[in-house]
């Protein structure tokens, strides 16, 4: 056999082998049917028919709102209406140190520098249900993490729950 004929070989069987493994991978994918996704609204806590918010809790409606379209769980309601999860965002607070890094000050020198957890605080409203819940990220700083944190935290509530919410 020369090598002109084994390189044919080896193509053919590599597109065998690649036709097979899609048919298979489309068959998974028709028996495994995507759980549908939830609506969830996003909204600022409401005190005397004004909206209570601070520019951190302006920017964190903001950051879940990117999550939760961003997720695989829920979509986006534009109306309290319209969601079967409310997200209710009451504050934001940092509640310590999570770890220390070190910082350069000088050739050969560092300070270590406290790094700040991030929590926001919420309440989540599933029907007549309200549960109050401060989620923060592990091992980031960053507000964005602790929404992304957040939308995992009410994710597992809700498939927790499924069943109860009358969604498959």
């Amino acid at each position: 056999m020369n090598v002109r004929s084994l390189v044919g070989s080896v193509l053919v069987f590599a597109w065998i082998s690649s036709e097979i493994g899609a048919a298979f991978a489309a068959a998974e994918a028709a028996e495994t049917p995507a759980t549908p996704k939830v609506a969830a609204f996003v909204t600022a806590q409401m005190r005397d028919g004004l909206a209570n918010v601070d520019h951190g809790i302006r920017d964190s409606i903001k950051d879940i709102q990117s999550e939760v379209r961003r997720s695989k769980e829920f979509t986006l309601a534009q109306e309290a209406e319209d969601a079967v999860v409310i997200i209710t965002v009451i504050g934001r607070n940092t509640p310590g140190n999570s770890h220390r890094v070190p910082f350069p000050v000088g050739p050969g020198m560092s300070m270590m520098m406290p790094v700040r957890r991030r929590a926001i605080d919420i309440i989540l409203r599933v029907g007549s249900v309200q549960r109050e819940m401060t989620s923060e990220p592990e091992g980031d700083d960053r507000w964005k993490a602790a929404a992304k944190q957040l939308v995992k935290d009410v994710a597992a509530f809700v498939d927790a729950n499924r069943a109860a919410l009358g969604t498959p």
